[in-house]
């Protein structure tokens, strides 16, 4: 029966930096198949813009438009 060789990894949080060791990780033991468990994306930060007398932000692709006291 030959021998299967697998990598495993998770929760990379949106870093490109371990992606890429973990493909270069899988070349370089020369596995079989790659599994990737858990968080594909980082975390999702919404920026809100301060304009002259409002703040707008942008989530999920729709404009909110906010006065200061209803930031929280």
């Amino acid at each position: 029966m030959p021998q299967i060789k697998i990598l495993y990894a998770s929760d990379f949080h949106g870093s490109t930096i371990f992606f890429r060791k973990f493909v270069n990780a899988s070349l370089m033991y020369k596995v079989d198949y790659l599994f990737y468990g858990g968080d594909v994306s980082g975390k999702y930060f919404v920026p809100i813009l301060r304009r002259k007398d409002y703040f707008e932000a942008y989530y999920p692709n729709k404009k909110h438009v906010m006065k200061e006291n209803e930031l929280q």
